[in-house]
């Protein structure tokens, strides 16, 4: 079984999936989260629960934990932002919603409206240094994944 249909099946629209033939233990939603959740970081399992299976419950700490992630990036690389503006929180927002809603946000008209910056602005500095925030939830998500995948070849 994939590791995305483990987290996807935790939601409650899910379908059932698994086996009872042949004595295989069929899985639960429970079942999947108990065995999902197990010894991983907090904000893995946050990220892959809202990006396979759209559950928002955590979406407010997950952002919170992408926001420091990204200060961190930005204070590293000395990113410039205008006195006044949120950029930083403004694109944690905006990744943990892309991540959750890939073709809805898929567009930097969309983008440039949340962030509230210039589209010229967007194409020369923010489109970047979003693309680096960006990809911090995703690679959470990934980490999640490749935990669970190793758990289930150890079954």
């Amino acid at each position: 079984m994939l590791a995305e249909r483990l987290f996807a099946m935790q939601s409650t629209s899910a379908p059932q999936l698994g086996r009872a033939t042949g004595g295989t233990p069929q899985w639960t939603p429970a079942i999947a989260a108990a065995f999902c959740a197990g010894n991983m970081d907090q904000r893995w399992y946050d990220a892959a629960r809202l990006k396979y299976s759209l559950d928002w419950s955590t979406a407010n700490a997950l952002e919170y934990a992408v926001w420091l992630e990204a200060a961190l990036i930005a204070n590293r690389e000395k990113w410039k932002i205008p006195t006044g503006r949120e950029y930083i929180r403004k694109m944690a927002g905006l990744a943990i919603a892309e991540m959750a809603e890939p073709r809805r946000y898929r567009y930097d008209v969309i983008k440039t409206a949340w962030l509230g910056c210039d589209p010229a602005q967007w194409t020369k500095v923010w489109g970047k240094r979003y693309n680096a925030v960006f990809a911090i939830p995703n690679d959470w998500a990934s980490e999640a994944l490749r935990h669970v995948e190793k758990r289930l070849a150890d079954i």
